[in-house]
């Protein structure tokens, strides 16, 4: 089940397109943020593994304030 999972998350990055070329870092954490409240979602860590970000930016996006441009 962990290959067959995995597989089927990498896909899901793909259609988002997450793993384009030029997607921001933002973008990705958004994605790992969105699909993380969904049930049955990889871990924080492997995700971030897997789209190529720092799990530590990520928690600090996560926190950060949205800012007034938003």
């Amino acid at each position: 089940s962990g290959k067959i999972g995995n597989w089927r998350w990498k896909t899901r990055f793909r259609k988002s397109g997450v793993l384009r070329t030029g997607a921001s870092v933002s973008d990705k954490y958004a994605f790992i943020d969105a699909e993380y409240a969904a049930a049955c979602a990889p871990a924080i860590e492997r995700m971030c593994r897997w789209l190529q970000v720092s799990k530590s930016g990520y928690y600090q996006w996560l926190h950060r304030p949205t800012s007034a441009t938003a």
